[in-house]
This record gives structure tokens, sequence and C-alpha cells, in this order.
């Protein structure tokens, strides 16, 4: 069946308020993957805020090298040049700028008086969807395959989108950074080996709100504009402060870590404590417990946003 609303450049690029941010947009019906599209554009010159839009990946990246399951027709796969002149250090924090995008551009169409639930951040970068006035989650990774022997989340509507930062330097500059974007949007039957882990917003509006009749199709192109509307001021923000410090409020203000017990997933040091917020580095605070065998009192450690994975005690935040 032919998706009700027009996914396109024209009805993506009508949608946009930005002055740079999807400008240009190159849309396609299917490629291997955007974030390696956008890779090669910044190659051949093109500007900050180049945006590529696909309805279908057939080789999307994950984090840590996985694959991110793209299917054709239901989803929103998008990456975006990015030329920052900060230093390479200050980079990571553009995967939270970007989160408190998605979940600004998705609160806002979709209000909770309307539709009965919020749209939450589990840190760094997670968008989680939760019943309105709650700070519950129930979500769980979304369509990165899993590695054999990794914990399973609560399966759930939860994780709808994921987002993954790459860079490219020259020496102590950077060249340039791409953003990519997943979110998935209309599946409403996922795939077996993301089954136990994923949602899509369309399912999560049904399941989370409790509504008595069925979503209709959402509109993808409305979203993905909406989506940019909301980056572009934001980083705008961050790029010039090079610190969180100036959007820490906002996005402490939808982190649903915040007072909940955590496990830190430190290879080197695992450890539980609970979450307290971020730094204006974007790092989370956590105050670590005490150690039982010392009767050292609890310390407060910054997790940094890199290879260190965080969960709750009992479930995925």
């Amino acid at each position: 069946m032919m998706p009700m609303h027009p996914f396109n450049e024209e009805a993506i690029s009508g949608g946009l308020t930005t002055a740079w941010a999807g400008r240009p947009l190159v849309f396609l019906e299917s490629t291997g993957s955007t974030n390696s599209d956008v890779m090669a554009l910044a190659d051949q010159g093109s500007p900050q805020g180049t945006l590529v839009v696909s309805s279908q990946q057939t080789a999307g990246k994950g984090r840590r090298g996985r694959t991110w399951i793209s299917p054709a027709d239901v989803n929103i796969y998008m990456s975006i040049l990015l030329r920052p002149t900060m230093p390479p250090e200050k980079i990571p924090m553009t995967t939270l700028v970007m989160a408190l995008a998605v979940q600004q551009a998705l609160e806002k169409r979709f209000p909770p008086a309307t539709y009965g639930c919020r749209f939450g951040i589990k840190w760094p970068n997670d968008i989680v969807v939760l019943p309105a006035g709650e700070l519950e989650p129930t979500s769980g990774a979304a369509n990165e395959a899993k590695e054999p022997g990794e914990q399973e989340a609560p399966a759930s509507a939860g994780k709808i989108c994921g987002i993954l930062t790459e860079m490219r330097v020259d020496g102590t500059k950077i060249r340039d950074v791409v953003v990519g974007i997943g979110i998935n949007v209309n599946m409403t039957r996922m795939p077996d080996e993301i089954r136990t882990s994923a949602s899509s917003l369309r399912s999560a509006l049904e399941e989370v709100a409790r509504r008595g009749d069925a979503v209709p199709e959402l509109d993808r192109a409305q979203i993905t504009a909406d989506v940019w509307n909301e980056f572009e001021p934001l980083y705008e923000t961050f790029s010039k402060a090079e610190s969180l410090l100036p959007l820490k409020e906002k996005y402490e203000s939808v982190l649903v870590n915040t007072g909940r017990r955590v496990r830190v997933l430190d290879p080197q040091d695992p450890y539980e404590g609970t979450a307290l917020g971020i730094t204006e580095g974007g790092e989370l605070i956590v105050m670590r417990d005490a150690d039982p065998g010392s009767g050292a009192g609890g310390t407060l450690c910054h997790v940094g946003n890199g290879e260190i994975s965080v969960r709750g005690i009992e479930g995925y935040i």
C-alpha cells in the first residue's frame, strides 16, 4: 500500500522554516547510508546544512559498528553536514543537542493534552515515549541488531529514535561532522531481530496513550521538517557557547534518568548509583554508591558520552 502522505523533497522543503539546516536538501528513495552520502557530498565541498533524507537504507549505521535496520516507506533516515570551528573534544555534545531537537519537535507535533504521552531523553540521546504526567520509561534499544549475550531491554513502547554522530579531522582541526538520525515512524511490525527492543512513534502513541482507536499514518515529511526547525536554533546556541550550559535546563527537564538508580557499565570499573543530571559538557552526573567493603561514602562521578553505557537498575532507565 502506498503511503498516505507524500514523502519527498518538495513535501519536506515546504515545511522548513530554517535559514541553513536542510539547505540544500537531497532526497533519495533508497540508499546505502545517509551518513556515507553526506560525507561524500562534504568531500565535494557541500556547505553546512546539507541534508540527505531517504525512505530506505540498505546499510544503515548504528553505534559501535552495528547495523541500523531501515525498511522502506515507513520511517525517516536522514543525515546533516556540519562544519564547526570548535575544538574536536566539544563535538560529542552535538549528539545531545540533536536529541533535544527531536524531543522538542515530537512534543510540539504530538502535544500531551491531545495524545496523552510525553517524549523524554534517556541519556545521552535515546528518545523514549512515556505516559503524560509520568516519568516511567517503557523502552528498549531500537533498531540496532544485538551482539550475542547482550542483555535485552524490556519490550514495550519506548525508544523510537537513534542518533549517530561521526567526525572527521585533519590533524587537530575538524574537517566536518555528520549527524545521522533514524526515527521509527509508521512501522507496525518489527523485524524479528529487534522485535523485543524497538518501537515506532505510531505504535507508541497508540500504546502509551491507551487510545481506543488506531492512530492513522503519520506525516513523515512534516516530522522531518519539524526536527530541523528545532535543531537550527539549538545548534546555533550550543555552537556560540561551545557548551551545553545555555541548553542544560531544557535538556534536564526532559531527562528521564534524573533521580533514578542507574548501573554504569564501565568495562574497567562498573558501578551503581543515582543519576543527578548533566554537566555543561554533557556528562551524566552520578552519585556513586558507597563501597560496602571499605565503608567509604559515595562519590560524585561524571560519565562521558562515549563507549560507557548506562542502564536502570530495574529496567532500561
